[in-house]
């Protein structure tokens, strides 16, 4: 097995077990997801500040490191204080994600197809469930939170699931794609 065939098949996995975390502890991990993000930006934000008071190689401060460092402290209260608020967007990101997920594995379904390279349907199929989730993950004004990390995590599985049955195709017809 090759190393790209055998890292897509573990992350694949990744993203399996990160939609059973989805779907089993909701509310739990989006609070954990928020407080790892805001950690993040506090270091981070902290970085930039002291950035800016330092003197480059050329002498001068770099300036935009103090607003964006600033930035990244009022992003991290927000995720500290306000995490719900925040999270909202988390579904939109993973539905993001999903979309461009999608769109490459639909071109290299259609690669396949003019390839001559049969179970090019299969590719085609769970390309567009792919997509479909993800606009679901965007356009569902309606789901509750908890709701939508939950759908998240079941895109995250089928997402999972999808990658390694590429993976596992492409290294069937690996011929075909040179």
């Amino acid at each position: 097995m090759s190393n790209t065939k055998l890292t897509l098949i573990l992350l694949s996995i990744v993203n399996i077990l990160l939609g059973i975390l989805f779907i089993a502890f909701p509310g739990t991990l989006l609070l954990t997801l928020c407080y790892i993000c805001g950690a993040a930006l506090a270091v981070l934000g902290i970085v930039k500040i002291v950035c800016y008071f330092k003197r480059d190689s050329f002498g001068i401060p770099m300036y935009s490191s103090l607003a964006l460092g600033l930035i990244d402290i009022v992003l991290m209260l927000l995720l500290f204080f306000r995490p719900f608020s925040v999270a909202v967007l988390l579904p939109i990101i993973v539905g993001i994600f999903l979309i461009v997920d999608g769109f490459v594995k639909l071109e290299t379904a259609f690669t396949a197809k003019r390839l001559g390279a049969g179970g090019w349907g299969w590719l085609l199929a769970l390309a567009l469930v792919a997509v479909a989730f993800g606009a679901l993950l965007i356009f569902n004004p309606y789901g509750s939170l908890l709701n939508v990390m939950m759908i998240a995590g079941a895109a995250l599985i089928f997402d999972g699931v999808q990658n390694i049955f590429a993976a596992i195709y492409l290294g069937k017809n690996k011929d075909l794609f040179h």
